[in-house]
């Protein structure tokens, strides 16, 4: 647990570090794109891979996909009295669509988001030629408060979220606190005067 607190400060501090110290703050120019992979966040285990687009100096939407979970193995089945063995593959992926809002000035701002995660898992079966795949959907909302360090086209977001999870959650709550640890790349021209 220590080391991947020291590797996120690490992460963080060489973002401020390559940003110049003779800006001290600017806004996402409105139509400006970037490519941002989130460690945790919306789709709840491992993390996704989102492109955001400024709408103005301070809100922006976004589209991603993560993965939640991923599983494959041998198993078994009995149909007409015989045992087969088979092979399975189980994917739990999300589509995100979401909208940030981005309070303070500077390089150090209050990052406020909210959206929807779509949740599709996965099943597929392979019992010799035959071949089934099963599927299960759902659309939930998140809402999350962070904090965003900027560079000129580097930024860095940790996150804190309430994720509505999709049913059933077992042992889980359904209303999840989560965080997430993103890196994001402007794309274009860096913000902030040259």
């Amino acid at each position: 647990m220590a080391g991947r607190l020291l590797a996120a400060w690490i992460l963080f501090s060489s973002l401020g570090a390559g940003a110049s110290a003779q800006v001290p703050g600017f806004p996402e120019q409105a139509g400006q794109g970037a490519f941002l992979l989130e460690l945790g966040g919306r789709p709840f285990v491992f993390g996704s891979a989102s492109y955001e687009r400024a709408l103005g100096p301070r809100l922006s939407a976004g589209l991603g996909l993560g993965l939640a979970y991923a599983s494959s193995g041998v198993i078994t089945r009995e149909a007409g009295g015989v045992t087969q063995e088979g092979r399975y593959l189980d994917l739990g992926s999300s589509q995100l669509l979401y909208a940030n809002y981005l309070a303070g000035q500077g390089r150090h701002r209050l990052l406020l988001t909210a959206g929807l995660t779509h949740y599709l898992e996965l099943a597929f079966r392979r019992y010799g030629s035959e071949r089934t795949l099963g599927t299960d959907s759902q659309l939930e909302w998140n809402a999350g408060v962070g904090y965003q360090l900027s560079g000129r086209r580097v930024f860095g977001r940790f996150t804190g979220y309430v994720l509505s999870l999709p049913d059933p959650v077992g042992w889980l709550p359904k209303f999840m606190p989560w965080v997430g640890l993103g890196v994001g790349w402007r794309l274009g021209p860096p913000a902030g005067p040259e």
